[in-house]
């Protein structure tokens, strides 16, 4: 059996980036809309650099360093990694169960959380919108990660996969692929469902 779990809302706990950026820049949050509605998607499934496409906005954010340096700051304030289920994961690895991410990020992101927030410690392999091409709304990101799988030899058909995410939307498409995916609302939920594996 395969174990995937989402990165934000789970993995990670902490809050949105803006709402310490609101404070501390005395802006409204609406200004974000735009960029997150608009163009982030295409950063998330790798189409563009979220470097360049934050630039325009920087006059509207009141932001007047480099786009590194926002992203350092964005980093910084919106990851808040959960030690318990960390630990958790951890102990299964040692039980020899491949763990994975499967989550909706864009490069830079997804490198800071495996490179320098050391998840690729954790973490068997990280199954990223922006390296698959897809957002975790279409089946075929799924089916992208089952094949994958399957070519490794780790699983023989998708049922042998268990998907965890805090959101239904996307629990739903993977249970379309064959997937038990299931939804999570506290940490205990994993720990319960997996203690009964053993």
């Amino acid at each position: 059996m395969i174990f995937l779990f989402d990165v934000d809302g789970l993995i990670n706990k902490s809050d949105y980036f803006t709402f310490q950026y609101v404070k501390d820049f005395d802006v409204d949050k609406s200004i974000f809309k735009d960029f997150f509605q608009n163009n982030f998607a295409q950063c998330l499934k790798g189409h563009r650099d979220v470097r360049e496409v934050i630039k325009p906005y920087f006059g509207q954010w009141k932001w007047e360093k480099s786009p590194d340096d926002f992203l350092e700051y964005w980093f910084e304030k919106d990851v808040k990694l959960d030690s318990q289920l960390l630990d958790y994961v951890q102990q299964l690895r040692k039980d020899e169960y491949y763990c994975a991410l499967a989550s909706q990020q864009e490069g830079h992101r997804k490198n800071h959380l495996w490179e320098s927030r050391q998840l690729r410690l954790t973490f068997d392999d990280f199954y990223c919108s922006c390296d698959i091409g897809l957002l975790k709304s279409d089946p075929a990101f799924f089916e992208t990660i089952i094949q994958q799988l399957k070519d490794r030899d780790l699983i023989e058909k998708p049922s042998q996969v268990v998907f965890w995410d805090d959101m239904e939307k996307f629990t739903r498409v993977a249970k379309t692929m064959g997937i038990t995916a299931k939804l999570f609302r506290k940490n205990e939920d994993i720990i319960n469902f997996l203690d009964q594996l053993k």
